[in-house]
C-alpha cells in the first residue's frame, strides 16, 4: 500500500494544470497554450473556448497531502490521459469567404449529419454515475469505493454543448479537499468528453460555410482542410460524406481522431472514436478508445453510458460513466 501511495502521489505532483489558459492542459508538460476565453470563433457552438467553471482554487500539489487522496487514485492518470482531448478546448476557427463549389459540398455535408442544433436542443441535465470499480482499478477496496460513492455528481449541458458539473456529499464523504480533487477529475473527464462529443453531435463537424475551406479529391475520398488561431485541421471524408478522419495539427502536437457513426433517419449520430495524440517535443503519446450510448429525451438522442480504455504512455486506463437524465 505504501509504494502504491508513494507512485500515486509521484503522478499526482507532476502533472496539474486547468483546461485553458496559460496553464498547461494534461498531459502535456512544458509547452505552451492559448489564453483563456472565447475568441474569434465561427459561432458559440462545438468551436467555443470555455474556461472549466471552477470550484478549486488551490495547486493540486496542496490536495496530494491528504494521506487518503495518495492511496485512492489511479485514476489521475486517466485524467491525465484525457488532457488530450481537451485540446478541443482551445481550438478558434477563422473566418474567410470559399468558392460556391466548396460551399455546396460542405453544406451537403452538414445536412448529413445528426445535429441536435436542428432539432432544437436545449440541453439537459443529468446525474453521473462513475464506475468506480473501473475506473480506482486495483485499488478499489471497500474502504475507497465507500468514499468515492458518497461524492454524488450531476451535470448541467448547455445548447450549444457546454458542461458543467456540481456535486453534493453525504456523511462519508472524505475531507473536503480530497472531495474537491474528485471533483475536479470527474469534471475534466466529463469536460474533455462532450467538448469532442458536441463537434460532432451537436451542431456539424465542419465549420460555417464562410470558412476558407480547401477540398481536394484524394481516390474516392475528399481531403478537406482549413486553418485555425491554434493549428491546421483536415478531414478525410468519402465521397458519400462519410467522415473518415479528423486531424488537428499545432506546433506542439498532432491529434488523430477516427469517429464511428450510425448512419439513423436524421443522420450519421456519433456512437465512438478512437483518438491518437502525439506531442511535439516533451510529452507522453496517448491513444484512447471511447463508445458512447444513448438515450432519447423528447426526441433527440443525448447520451446515456461511455466506456473508455486507453494507453497513457505505458500505463492502461480505463473508465465507465452513466447519465440519468433528470426530467
Amino acid at each position: 500500500m505504501r509504494s502504491s501511495c508513494r507512485r500515486v502521489q509521484q503522478i499526482s505532483n507532476h502533472f496539474s494544470g486547468d483546461f485553458v489558459g496559460r496553464v498547461t492542459p494534461v498531459p502535456i508538460p512544458n509547452t505552451e497554450v492559448k489564453p483563456a476565453g472565447a475568441d474569434g470563433t465561427a459561432r458559440e457552438t462545438a468551436w467555443e473556448s470555455r474556461k472549466s467553471p471552477g470550484l478549486i482554487q488551490k495547486p493540486a500539489r496542496e490536495f496530494s497531502r491528504a494521506g487518503f487522496f495518495r492511496c485512492s487514485i489511479p485514476a489521475v492518470k486517466l485524467t491525465r490521459a484525457l488532457g488530450s482531448l481537451l485540446l478541443s478546448l482551445i481550438l478558434t476557427v477563422s473566418v474567410y469567404p470559399q468558392s460556391t463549389t466548396n460551399q455546396d459540398v460542405i453544406t451537403q455535408a452538414r445536412s448529413t449529419y445528426y445535429s441536435l442544433a436542428r432539432k432544437g436542443f436545449k440541453g439537459f441535465a443529468a446525474s453521473v454515475e462513475p464506475n468506480w470499480e473501473v475506473i480506482l482499478a486495483q485499488t478499489a477496496t471497500p474502504a475507497t469505493l465507500k468514499a468515492f460513492r458518497a461524492v454524488r455528481f450531476s451535470l448541467l449541458v448547455e445548447a450549444n454543448g457546454a458542461v458543467t458539473v456540481s456535486h453534493e456529499v453525504d456523511a462519508d464523504a472524505p475531507k473536503p479537499e480530497v472531495v474537491n480533487r474528485i471533483h475536479f477529475d470527474v469534471q475534466r473527464f466529463l469536460t474533455a468528453f462532450f467538448n469532442t462529443w458536441r463537434i460532432f453531435v451537436v451542431d456539424s463537424p465542419f465549420p460555417q460555410t464562410e470558412s476558407p475551406i480547401k477540398i481536394e479529391g484524394v481516390g474516392r475520398q475528399y481531403r478537406i482542410s482549413y486553418g485555425t488561431q491554434s493549428g491546421e485541421i483536415t478531414i478525410a471524408m468519402s465521397t458519400e460524406l462519410l467522415i473518415k478522419e479528423w486531424n488537428f495539427s499545432a506546433p506542439t502536437a498532432k491529434r488523430t481522431v477516427k469517429p464511428q457513426f450510425q448512419k439513423t433517419v436524421d443522420g450519421y449520430l456519433l456512437t465512438g472514436y478512437q483518438e491518437v495524440f502525439e506531442p511535439i517535443g516533451e510529452g507522453i503519446k496517448t491513444t484512447l478508445d471511447l463508445q458512447i450510448e444513448y438515450q432519447d429525451l423528447d426526441g433527440m438522442k443525448v447520451p446515456q453510458k461511455l466506456r473508455l480504455s486507453g494507453i497513457h504512455g505505458s500505463e492502461p486506463v480505463a473508465a465507465e460513466l452513466a447519465f440519468l437524465v433528470k426530467v
